[in-house]
């Protein structure tokens, strides 16, 4: 990802109609040479149903990240693949995820993660799916599947 590139999600049901979910969390991969580098988590989605990803969210979680683990995130974010891999988390994982956090970093747990646990994720379903970031917004519809 460069510094001109954002990244905009909209959600869409089966029948291609725009869905406007508001709380939807996503995880991002980003790769080097096509070998997984780092992933992070964005959300939650505006009252639009809409989530929009710049380089510098992406490089302040980045940032972030490497003050405790800087051999993980040492790889500058410019120096990522285009192709990046988007997936919508259950709400399971994402409860599971948020109690992780809490348990092994309560003092450094971010506030934003307490989001994870009124998540609308439980409600839809969807497949991971494969982007290529073009200079300037890059779009990217979610196909969902509703859950009963």
């Amino acid at each position: 990802m460069k510094t001109a590139q954002t990244l905009r999600l909209e959600f869409e049901d089966e029948s291609g109609r725009h869905l406007p979910l508001v709380n939807i969390f996503v995880n991002i991969s980003f790769s080097v040479n096509e070998r997984f580098c780092y992933a992070f988590r964005f959300g939650p989605s505006d009252e639009h149903g809409q989530l929009l990803i710049t380089y510098e969210n992406v490089e302040a979680k980045r940032l972030l990240a490497a003050k405790a683990n800087l051999m993980d995130y040492n790889t500058p974010l410019s120096s990522c693949d285009e192709r990046i891999q988007i997936e919508v988390p259950t709400g399971k994982e994402l409860r599971e995820a948020y109690e992780w956090q809490a348990r092994w970093f309560s003092e450094s747990t971010p506030r934003e993660d307490i989001g994870w646990l009124d998540a609308a994720n439980a409600k839809i379903s969807a497949n991971p799916m494969v982007v290529e970031l073009q200079l300037g917004e890059t779009l990217a519809v979610i196909h969902c599947t509703s859950i009963r």
